[in-house]
This record gives structure tokens, C-alpha cells and sequence, in this order.
């Protein structure tokens, strides 16, 4: 309902900005449904609903009673839903609405805290093909379809996909002895980036973006519900995905030629010479109408990709996507979460598994690895559970919850740090860590939060 009203009055609004129908509702009936069956589209995204749900009702004004005008009584219903709902989808009531969309931040504000980027290889990636490959003496029926390549830490390996992470590993800290707590995506999805109600891009995205927006998904158009349940995309900033084109686009508002000359005419009839908190909060509100009527500002510029830098981060989808997610934070987000899915099957192989992770693998190898070079924040780069030390009958792997590996990186990581150890069997043998609070507070540490005496964390990973 706080949406409908705010539609409504919003809604009344325009007349005093004397723009035409024509002018914001060029969608047709049959696109505004093919983008409400498009998974990506989000109904608690704000900038998604007016693009959508919004624009649905200019073309029916029959379902608006907006023939009375616009009155006192309006303006309070401004003031009241306004605030409300974009804290409710942004995360804070300190939010400047206009700041959102039009990027107006050019520096980010003192904060201790470090913002966040996740790079989540969605299906479960196998610690043997990706992490921690084959040690020495591993029994020919356990062995994988890769080799393995050294790091920069004596005695640690890699699997051969990645070697420009390997060159860099003495920076990070590296986790192979993770326990899920089930084979299943969505449960061992929670156990990595949930805690209660919030997920960790949600609690460092808040106390990052100190102005701006404090939680970006990043989703390829996967329609898997682990990302409602575990990655509570309704509660971030999720640009639309356009199946076709494959790739993120901007909203589709389109400009009105004539808008400038009426909020000159706006300015003028604005007489009052008394300023108060409610006036100053009809501005902002105002301004943010205005900023989504011009195509959202710069605050989406991080949508559009320049050549040099797709060159740099390899010029491949996974590549434009990392390089996204540093230019959301670059324009001031605290967090991203780059939900990484080529296919609907993805690191989920359970047949196959060495030439298709020898095509993934790769280009977030030398993405991931350029970001660790220019990004001055944390980055956490995982799946959700393990593999099966034994490669099955169809050359693939199946589930398998413990020896999950992640990858940290930035703020107060310890780097060369090595937590877990298997045995050629895969088995876990120094006890193993449980991944559910334990790897979400310390990615809170490694972002700078101080942790209470009560938190667990994995210590070895953190200065």
C-alpha cells in the first residue's frame, strides 16, 4: 500500500510539471509483461516498479483517482511515504533520495568500515578444480581431470585455471576446511553470506556506502530462489537484466524535452521564504522524480562499461561483471554481490567437470585478479559448498558440504594465510570450520568491523 500511495501522489505531482503521457509511458502492454515475467525484475526494487508498475498506471488514469487535483493533504502523503519508502528499499533514513540516482557523492565520506565485493560461483565449485587441487600421493581413482599449479605461498596449490590468482595469493587469505552444514544450495547459500535477517553485503553495504546505495546484486537472470531466500535480493539494488542482449540495463524512462523550462517555471511560482525540515524533504523527493524522469544520472553510469577497462578485466561476461561491481562502488555503494551464473547449471557439475571449469574458471581468474590489483576494499570469492572427492561415473562430482574453500582478500585480511587441511581422501583433518556466523563475521572484521568478545570468527584469517 505505501507504494500505491506514494504512486498516487507522485502521480499528482506531474501536472505541475506539465508532462505529457506520451512523454514517460512508451511501453506497451505486452512489454510491461514480458518484464514482470522476466526473473530479474524485482517488485521491491523502486527504480523496477516505476519503470513498471508505475507507468502502468499513467496509461489506466482510470485507476488513480487523480481527477481532484493535488492538495495539502497530498503533499503530507509525500512527506510521510517518501522517507519511508526509500529507506525500506535503501537501507537508511539518513538517505539523500536524489543522491541514489544522480550519483552526487564525488568522495566517499569518512567511514571505517571498507566496502564489500562478492564474487559467488553459484552450484557449488569444487575445492579439487578450483582451490585446492589433488595433494601429493592422492590415490589415481581420486584423482581429478586438472593439474595443479604452485602459489606464492610455499607448498600451496592451485588448480591450474588459476594461475594469476595463484601469483597472487600471498595477499590473501585462503579457507579450505569450511563445513556448510548441508549438501544443499540454498541452506549452505545462508550459511556463507546470511546471519539472521541480514546478509553481510546488507550489514557492511550500510555502514560503507555512508550516502549512497548500500546493497547492488548483480544477477545474470538467474531465476534460483536461494537468491530471495539467501541473498534477499528484494532488499538490494538490482538492475534489470535483458536475456537478449545479455547484459544490465538502465531504466526505461524515457527524457522530456521540455522539463527544464517547467521547473523554471516551478522555481518561480515557489515563493516561500520559510524553510523547514518537511519543505526540505519535498525537495529531495521532488528532486528524485525529477532525476528517474531524466534517466536515473550518473549514479548508472557504472552500467556502461568503457572499452579500456572490458580490455583490462579481459573482455568476457565475467570479466564486464567484476568490473561492474568496482564501478557501482566507485560511484558510492558500500556492497556487491556478484552472483556469477554463465548457464543455469553453472560450477554445479555433475558430469563433465574438468573442460567446463577449465572455461569458467579462467576469465574470473584474470578478473578477480586484476580487481584484487585496483580495488582498494574487501573482495570474497566462493561458492556455496564443496564436491565429492571422488569423481563419479559421468566424470563429474556431486555434492558435498565439508572442505568448502573461500578466498579473502583487502581491509585487515591476514595475507598468506592457509586455514584447513584434507587428506588425498578429501576429508577434512584439523577439525574444520563450521561456515555458518564464522566466515560472516570475519569478512565483518576484514571490512573493519570491531567484533564483540562473542563472535566467532576464523582468527587466522585476520591482522
Amino acid at each position: 500500500m505505501l507504494f500505491i500511495e506514494w504512486a498516487e501522489c507522485l502521480y499528482r505531482v506531474m501536472p505541475l510539471l506539465s508532462i505529457p503521457e506520451s512523454h514517460i509511458h512508451t511501453e506497451s502492454d505486452k512489454r510491461h509483461q514480458e518484464r514482470r515475467s522476466n526473473s530479474a525484475y524485482n517488485g521491491n526494487n523502486f527504480l523496477e516498479w516505476f519503470d513498471t508498475d508505475f507507468l502502468k498506471l499513467q496509461s489506466h488514469p482510470g485507476n488513480i483517482p487523480h481527477s481532484r487535483g493535488f492538495n495539502r493533504r497530498d503533499v503530507l502523503k509525500i512527506f510521510a511515504a517518501a522517507p519511508l519508502a526509500l529507506s525500506a528499499l535503501f537501507g537508511t533514513n539518513d538517505l539523500t533520495a536524489s543522491q541514489i540516482v544522480q550519483g552526487r557523492i564525488s568522495e566517499r565520506q569518512q567511514s571505517t568500515i571498507l566496502p564489500l565485493i562478492i564474487v559467488f560461483l553459484s552450484g557449488g565449485a569444487s575445492a579439487k578444480e578450483t582451490f585446492n587441487p589433488d595433494p601429493p600421493g592422492t590415490l589415481a581413482e581420486l584423482r581429478g581431470p586438472m593439474s595443479s599449479i604452485q602459489s606464492r605461498i610455499p607448498g600451496v596449490h592451485l588448480n591450474e585455471t588459476f594461475p594469476e590468482l595463484a601469483s597472487n595469493l600471498h595477499r590473501c587469505a585462503l579457507i579450505r576446511s569450511l563445513d556448510t552444514g548441508s549438501p544443499d544450495h540454498t541452506p549452505s547459500m545462508a550459511t556463507a553470506v546470511l546471519s539472521g535477517n541480514q546478509t553481510i553485503s546488507e550489514r557492511v553495504g550500510s555502514r560503507a556506502a555512508n550516502g549512497s546505495v548500500p546493497y547492488v546484486m548483480l544477477n545474470p537472470g538467474s531465476t534460483w530462489y536461494g537468491l530471495r531466500d539467501a541473498f534477499r535480493i528484494s532488499h538490494s539494488f538490482a538492475p534489470l537484466w535483458n536475456r537478449t542482449g545479455r547484459r544490465f540495463e538502465r531504466p526505461q524512462i524515457g527524457n522530456n524535452t521540455e522539463i527544464e523550462g517547467r521547473l523554471r517555471l516551478l522555481e518561480a511560482l515557489n515563493t516561500q521564504g520559510v524553510r523547514s525540515d518537511a519543505s526540505d524533504r519535498m525537495e529531495r523527493f521532488q528532486q528524485t522524480a525529477i532525476d528517474l524522469l531524466r534517466g536515473g544520472g550518473r549514479f548508472f553510469d557504472a552500467l556502461d562499461l568503457p572499452d579500456a577497462d572490458r580490455s583490462r578485466y579481459g573482455g568476457t561476461d565475467a570479466g564486464d561483471r567484476i568490473l561492474m561491481a568496482k564501478r557501482f562502488i566507485d560511484a558510492g555503494a558500500g556492497a556487491v554481490t556478484v552472483y556469477e551464473e554463465p548457464e543455469s547449471v553453472a560450477w554445479d557439475r555433475h558430469s563433465n567437470i574438468g573442460p567446463e571449469y577449465n572455461r569458467m574458471n579462467r576469465p574470473i581468474d584474470h578478473a578477480i585478479s586484476v580487481l584484487m590489483r585496483e580495488f582498494h576494499g574487501c573482495i570474497l570469492l566462493m561458492g556455496e559448498f564443496n564436491r565429492t572427492p571422488r569423481v563419479n561415473s559421468r566424470a563429474g562430482r556431486d555434492h558435498w558440504q565439508f572442505g568448502n574453500c573461500a578466498v579473502l582478500s583487502g581491509g585487515r585480511t591476514r595475507g598468506g594465510a592457509v586455514v584447513g587441511r584434507t587428506n588425498p581422501q578429501g576429508h577434512i583433518t584439523d577439525g574444520g570450520v563450521l561456515q555458518r556466523q564464522n566466515l560472516y563475521n570475519t569478512i565483518r572484521a576484514a571490512c573493519g568491523e570491531e567484533l564483540g568478545p562473542m563472535d566467532q570468527k576464523i582468527r587466522e584469517m585476520i591482522q
